[in-house]
């Protein structure tokens, strides 16, 4: 997806342990997760929603 763990956690709400127990095989996402980052995948411009909001949400 071109972004760092670090980012994909904080922006669906995961820790980054969970992130790369994922990328390892360790475990899988839910099926929420799972649905989200299937979206993020097919519509990587979503990412900029994220990134705006959590920018948005930080400046408070």
């Amino acid at each position: 997806m071109g972004i760092t763990q670090q980012s994909l956690a904080a922006y669906i709400g995961v820790s980054i342990r969970t992130v790369q127990s994922w990328e390892i095989g360790r475990t899988h996402p839910n099926p929420a997760a799972r649905r989200l980052l299937q979206l993020l995948i097919n519509n990587p411009a979503l990412l900029n929603v994220f990134i705006n909001e959590s920018e948005l949400i930080s400046q408070k």
